[in-house]
């Protein structure tokens, strides 16, 4: 089997940008639906892979 090494050794940090001091108060209040699950992180790494499997010569598309 052929081995593929990462794209990346870097360890990523995702941090979401700090709301303002009041918040938002324009526009006007909306009825919001969202579709979720609840989700137990565990302490430690979380890997994500993406991968591309295709037919050697193939191109997606």
């Amino acid at each position: 089997q052929e081995s593929v090494p990462p794209l990346s050794d870097k360890v990523v940090s995702i941090k979401p940008p700090r709301r303002p001091d009041r918040g938002g108060r324009s526009g006007r209040p909306i009825q919001l639906r969202a579709n979720f699950l609840p989700v137990k992180i565990p302490t430690g790494d979380i890997h994500h892979y993406d991968t591309d499997i295709r037919e050697k010569g193939k191109k997606s598309g």
